[in-house]
């Protein structure tokens, strides 16, 4: 007697949150962060400008986000303006 299994394929869709100060800092990462990520996840990248100035970090940010779009991940990016890294990612998780 052969017994039919209901077999469901779960996809693991990993979101993952990024605080970035430095977007140079990702190089190293990128391609384990797309690895990670494909086929079905997604990246949010937090710009922190506690280094950096926002208008300078913001165009930043956006490459490195496009980079990812370009490699099929889903990615967004938003920027906070704060004086220190905790405070920043705070922010950035109650927006």
């Amino acid at each position: 007697m052969s017994h039919a299994h209901n077999v469901t394929n779960r996809a693991w869709k990993p979101n993952l949150l990024i605080p970035v100060e430095d977007p140079a800092e990702i190089r190293g990462e990128y391609r384990f962060l797309l690895d990670v990520c494909r086929p079905e996840g997604s990246i949010k990248l937090l710009g922190l400008a506690t280094q950096k100035p926002v208008e300078q970090l913001q165009p930043q940010i956006e490459r490195v986000a496009i980079s990812f779009q370009e490699n099929d991940v889903f990615c967004t990016w938003s920027i906070v303006d704060s004086a220190a890294f905790n405070t920043g990612v705070l922010s950035g998780l109650q927006a």
